[in-house]
């Protein structure tokens, strides 16, 4: 009876700790899928903000220099395109 005991006693420390690992391991994977979608959805919205601030306005500047026939307005893009924009959702959204 003391062997049954021994075995129950091992297998609940053996499934206790192959839990825990479980449960270790997939906070990690979460973390760096985490990590990576951050890094992503940080360089789309700094690129939005710096096409709304700078070359906007530029096109829009040009659009009504246009309006009345001036063709001599030029609009400079000064945003410059996401490098490495990944294959996750944000980074589809920001091809290069």
């Amino acid at each position: 009876m003391k062997t049954s005991g021994n075995s129950y006693s091992s297998a609940i420390k053996l499934l206790t700790g192959l839990i825990v690992a479980g449960v270790v391991l997939g906070l990690e994977v979460g973390y760096y899928i985490a990590r990576q979608v951050k890094g992503t959805a940080v360089a789309v919205v700094e690129r939005l903000s710096s096409l709304q601030q700078n070359d906007v306005s530029q096109l829009e500047a040009g659009i009504r220099a246009l309006s009345p026939g001036d063709l001599t307005m030029t609009a400079a893009v000064v945003t410059q395109p996401i490098q490495n924009p990944g294959k996750d959702e944000p980074g589809v959204t920001a091809p290069p």
